[in-house]
């Protein structure tokens, strides 16, 4: 009898550490995914992507350019340089999301953004 309980409260513990070594595993994963060059090159791209959305949109053009002949050419230049910002950020999230798959990161949308989003 007392093996059976000796052996019930090994199994406890172990079984609790290695929980223990899971988390810190997924830890340490999710720490080396932010200290990496390549969450590093898609956050810039992030932050380019949206103060230039910030700055440069249809309204601050008709805002800039009223009456003026190239009123149409700026707005399609703001809209094509948008469009070339968001195609790099999905390269740099492709690049960082092959690293770091969601699944090895094992975090919800909300906390990625909001690493994301810290400067």
């Amino acid at each position: 009898m007392k093996h059976l309980l000796l052996t019930s409260i090994l199994s406890i513990v172990l079984l609790s550490c290695a929980k223990n070594v899971v988390v810190t595993e997924t830890e340490y994963i999710r720490s080396q995914a932010f200290k990496s060059q390549e969450f590093e090159e898609f956050k810039f791209a992030y932050h380019n992507y949206l103060d230039y959305a910030k700055k440069n949109y249809t309204g601050s053009a008709i805002v800039s350019y009223k009456g003026s002949p190239y009123l149409r050419d700026t707005i399609f230049h703001y809209k094509a340089m948008r469009d070339s910002l968001l195609v790099v950020m999905k390269l740099k999230s492709n690049t960082f999301y092959s690293k770091y798959p969601t699944n090895l990161l094992n975090m919800d949308m909300d906390d990625f953004k909001e690493q994301l989003v810290e400067n």
